[in-house]
């Protein structure tokens, strides 16, 4: 070839993209392009026949890419914790890693591979399916699928066995169907979950044992409750002097109280549960709470406390709400005042947040001047079982659940709670709640007052600032013109003053128990003066109220009033004081009488083992004309059911011999063959949740929790008997 063709080959060559060669017959290179010595890593040109390929570095990069992914597969395989290793169904093991020559025991790869499926596997499998058949099911489903994933129970070479996941991937190696097997020892698993199942067994064996315990302390408690305050109503129903009345309201007003601290403690399945129910009805916010600081006013009087309720003129008298919640938020709040209070005073006071809507938002506020909470303390008081110092803890006894109780009730009346306090110098407790106003009602407590309040002028005689504060602006409100004399010879000076100027007071009000000359002195040197004697005088006592009365009496004092004082009784008593009830414009209305009810007399078999609640029953019914026959247990309510004919049965739930459950039962049964009926009422001191589904499953009725409320009893009877 001459050098003319060579260039013009080597020409051609250069040309080409790619390498490209060119051979003599031996396969010697004779000539190449640039791209290949490029490719080549070399130069030069030699003359030869051509000879030309691509270039091979894609195939090379992907061996590379395929070596690195072996050696990433490898690390892995070799270094992963769970057991993994590949096995073809008909033969056996192939090759394991060292985490599953671990597990199952072996000393090296070698004596795993040597072993079959089946001698790593006991020979049942806990359903009691044997292994080598269950094997080679599980086997099928993952090379019909792809994967197959489950549980299964492996044993060492030891014997020893162990629980697993086992994850089976079928693979295609060197084109042969293979499965990986990836196996993980879930003992701690096992063993974590056992242990949680048996914590739950004992948590829920405990928390049995607790509703137990809390059936049986409601009705240890609730049934001399039902004594207290069912007797007590019944002697509310009977001809009594004003103080008897009113000692008779604080001890009602003390258990209704009690009751409800007693209702959301023993109520054990709202408590774990978080879901306290609201009760929304109809009631009068100044009575309900007047009520309920009355029976506070005992225990803050032993301390020589002063204890005030303020409700400002402009908040909404009738509302709608549970009254039982919030009295029992006050009840725990100003019980701890006073228990933290030596000295001084604890004031109740609720004013207007907002109104809208005919929703109101109050803001009530329980200050005292006690020992006070240091300021790192007031931030866990709110908290179960917490209280402020442990010292304190130990003074004044208590769990520290009241706060806690409060903070989960105000929040359900869609308010919130916080305290401000200093320690040595007092607390002052807030919390709002949101109430619904009655439609309709007036806004006032008293809509319509007599007219000839209007212009009254009424001298106050208190030393303490609160009570005057309180007492001026209420009389204010009602029309009437007070002045107020912080101590008994500033209001003998007003006395004379303003009746020599022409404007005699026609009213005085004065506290009892005053520094330098207490009420009764006052009283007597009023009824001694020529010309201020024949005031009438009304006495306000926060002591021993009993021996105040008598001294009252013997000073021909128009009345005596035990503070708190509640606005409806401070008005019903001025006006007897200065003018008779008949000459009201608009008489206030009377508390309610005596239950009523519409039935017949009725012969009624009354099954109860508690002789206090026996009488209180027997007593309500007799009172109504209705005949009772007595069971005092389960066997005796069966046996006289069946020898007589009654009209109810009133049932009492727990009872010895027999309760009243079984009783029940055992009188349905037999009134399958006869096809008469009579109502039965359960009248029971359980009262958690579930017990009235008891009742009523058991076969009865209706009925009614203790304390028996005697318009409860009654209603239950009405509406059985509208059912008949």
């Amino acid at each position: 070839m001459s050098n003319s063709n060579l260039s013009e080959l080597q020409r051609l060559l250069d040309g080409l993209a790619y390498p490209a060669f060119v051979t003599d017959a031996a396969g010697r290179t004779l000539l190449c392009n640039r791209a290949a010595i490029e490719a080549q890593g070399g130069g030069g040109q030699i003359v030869g026949v051509p000879v030309i390929f691509r270039d091979a570095t894609a195939e090379k990069l992907a061996q590379e890419a395929l070596r690195a992914s072996e050696m990433r597969y490898r690390a892995l395989y070799d270094s992963s914790r769970d057991a993994i290793m590949v096995l073809k169904p008909d033969t056996g093991f192939l090759n394991g890693n060292p985490s599953a020559v671990a597990l199952f025991g072996c000393r090296d790869e070698a004596q795993f591979t040597r072993c079959s499926p089946g001698d790593l596997s006991p020979e049942f499998q806990p359903d009691g399916t044997p292994s080598m058949v269950k094997s080679q099911e599980m086997m099928a489903i993952a090379m019909r699928n792809g994967s197959h994933f489950f549980e299964w129970t492996h044993c060492r070479v030891d014997g020893s066995e162990f629980p697993a996941t086992v994850l089976l991937t079928r693979m295609e190696i060197e084109g042969q169907t293979m499965l990986q097997a990836t196996v993980r020892d879930i003992t701690e698993q096992k063993r974590s979950a056992e242990a949680l199942r048996a914590a739950k067994e004992a948590a829920e064996a405990a928390s049995r044992a607790k509703s137990d315990f809390l059936a049986r302390m409601s009705h240890e408690i609730r049934t001399p409750m039902n004594a207290i305050i069912g007797m007590t109503e019944l002697v509310l129903d009977t001809p009594l002097q004003p103080s008897q009345r009113e000692f008779l309201e604080m001890v009602r007003g003390a258990g209704d109280a009690l009751l409800s601290v007693i209702n959301d403690i023993l109520d054990f399945s709202k408590i774990e549960a978080g879901k306290l129910e609201l009760r929304a009805s109809p009631f009068r916010l100044r009575e309900g709470l007047g009520d309920t600081m009355k029976s506070l006013a005992v225990r803050a009087h032993e301390k020589g406390l002063e204890l005030a309720c303020h409700i400002a003129p402009d908040v909404p008298e009738h509302l709608i709400g549970d009254l039982g919640r919030l009295r029992q938020i006050i009840v725990n709040l100003v019980g701890n005042a006073i228990k933290f209070t030596d000295a001084g005073e604890v004031v109740l006071d609720v004013a207007l947040e907002e109104l809208e809507d005919e929703r109101v938002t109050l803001h009530c506020t329980i200050s005292d001047t006690g020992i006070g909470i240091p300021a790192d303390k007031q931030a866990t008081i709110f908290e179960a079982f917490e209280q402020a110092d442990r010292f304190q803890t130990r003074r004044f006894s208590g769990t520290g659940l009241g706060l806690a109780i409060c903070s989960r009730l105000v929040e359900l009346l869609q308010g919130r709670i916080w305290v401000e306090s200093e320690e040595g110098r007092g607390s002052c407790f807030h919390f709002t709640a949101q109430l619904e106003v009655l439609a309709g009602a007036s806004t006032e407590e008293l809509a319509e007052l007599p007219q000839n309040l209007s212009g009254i002028h009424v001298l106050i005689v208190d030393d303490n600032a609160t009570n005057l504060r309180i007492l001026l602006e209420l009389l204010r409100s009602w029309g009437m013109r007070p002045e107020a004399a912080a101590s008994g010879a500033e209001a003998l000076q007003l006395l004379h003053e303003r009746h020599a100027a022409g404007q005699p007071f026609e009213l005085v009000l004065t506290d009892v128990h005053m520094p330098h000359m207490d009420g009764f002195e006052l009283a007597g040197q009023i009824r001694h003066s020529p010309s201020v004697g024949g005031v009438p005088i009304m006495m306000l006592s926060s002591g021993d109220q009993a021996g105040d009365i008598a001294r009252c009496e013997q000073l021909g004092a128009a009345g005596c009033l035990l503070k708190p004082l509640k606005q409806r009784e401070l008005l019903d008593a001025i006006c007897r004081a200065l003018f008779a009830l008949d000459a009201w414009p608009a008489p206030l209305p009377q508390r309610a009488g005596p239950p009523t009810t519409t039935l017949p007399p009725l012969r009624i078999l009354l099954a109860e083992d508690s002789p206090l609640n026996q009488k209180l029953a027997i007593a309500l019914l007799r009172k109504h004309g209705h005949q009772v026959v007595l069971a005092q247990n389960g066997h005796e309510a069966v046996a006289t059911a069946r020898q007589n004919d009654f009209d109810l049965i009133l049932m009492d739930v727990q009872m010895p011999l027999m309760d009243g459950l079984e009783a029940t039962r055992r009188i349905r049964d037999r009134e399958l063959a006869t096809g008469r009926h009579v109502p039965i009422i359960a009248m029971t001191a359980h009262a958690l949740k579930g017990d009235m589904e008891r009742c009523l499953a058991a076969g009865m009725d209706g009925y009614v929790a203790k304390p028996i409320r005697a318009q409860e009893l009654f209603e239950a009877m009405d509406r059985l008997a509208a059912r008949s």
